[in-house]
């Protein structure tokens, strides 16, 4: 518990810099899209398999249980991509607190500070990006669009996420991509409704939580396709 109050205390997050605009959405037509991710081909910063499977189990957390009205009936689960992986080891290697935002190929939400990388700093990323930004929209009475973090996280199409952690003077800067990227304007983050009731084509069963669309139709997690670099 004093780990987890120290890291969090360090934790300084930046707004995610992928609203998107006036422009349509990706449309996957049926077909997962990829996104044109343009990498090293080498994850330089990579975490322990332990680690990698938190991550992904911590943000199918927040997705089934933290979405604003309580329930979505459209929210997919997120699996691993190496890919955006890679991407965000690339993004982090340099220490340099800023947003990816070349061609929004993908969403990105930063954090920085810390020692250590382990569940309770991971479970300190979701609390900063999601819960206390939902309790601060409450409080201001703003909507989804202006929770950059949390429609990252909390995004309905978005089924890939990848992170990559470096340590820097300041403590580790992390970055998590994550594709189908969220917050477009003019478009909903999520469906309320009744979990699981208006999957999408790519992904029509419900996961095992009962909470989460996901292709699998045994319901379990897995790691998913890679986008095309």
């Amino acid at each position: 518990m004093k780990v987890f109050v120290a890291v969090s205390a360090l934790l300084v997050a930046q707004a995610q810099a992928n609203a998107h605009g006036n422009g349509p959405a990706p449309k996957s037509n049926g077909v997962d899209g990829k996104p044109n991710v343009h990498n090293s081909g080498v994850c330089s910063n990579a975490y322990s398999s332990e680690i990698r499977d938190y991550i992904v189990e911590a943000h199918n957390h927040a997705r089934a249980t933290l979405v604003p009205t309580g329930e979505a009936a459209n929210m997919r689960r997120l699996e691993w991509s190496e890919e955006l992986a890679i991407s965000a080891s690339d993004w982090v290697e340099h220490c340099q607190f800023e947003h990816y935002t070349e061609d929004y190929a993908y969403g990105q939400n930063l954090m920085y500070g810390g020692n250590s990388l382990d569940k309770a700093t991971i479970d300190g990323w979701m609390k900063a990006w999601v819960e206390d930004e939902i309790c601060d929209a409450d409080r201001n009475g703003a909507g989804m669009m202006q929770l950059n973090h949390a429609s990252a996280v909390l995004w309905a199409d978005t089924f890939l996420v990848g992170c990559a952690s470096k340590m820097c003077p300041n403590g580790y800067l992390t970055a998590c991509n994550y594709f189908n990227p969220g917050n477009w304007q003019g478009q909903k983050a999520y469906q309320p409704g009744k979990p699981c009731s208006q999957c999408p084509s790519q992904a029509p069963y419900c996961d095992a939580s009962g909470k989460l669309c996901t292709a699998s139709p045994n319901g379990k997690p897995g790691y998913g396709p890679s986008p095309a670099p």
